[in-house]
């Protein structure tokens, strides 16, 4: 289906990516506190926009976490293998 503004990026497809990245990375400049609004004035109506945008913004926040636990593992098998 054609996009009937073309100012406006496509709902799928790479513009779609373009448009989430360029969000994405809009929002992670902001304070947590505004993002939200920050969405609802961005995402509008696209309700499924709004929610991959903050499956982004969580994933991010819990990248630090994950990179703990990772590294923590990675410790932990060092420290268990013998050593000649």
């Amino acid at each position: 289906m054609a996009n009937p503004d073309p100012r406006e990026p496509s709902t799928d497809g790479p513009d779609r990516w373009r448009n989430m990245e360029r969000l994405f990375h809009r929002a992670m400049d902001l304070p947590e506190a505004a993002r939200m609004d920050f969405l609802d004035a961005e995402a509008g109506a696209d309700d499924s926009l709004r929610a991959d945008l903050m499956a982004l913004l969580d994933a991010d926040a819990d990248a630090p976490r994950r990179l703990d636990h990772v590294v923590e593992a990675a410790i932990v098998s060092w420290l268990r293998t013998p050593r000649r």
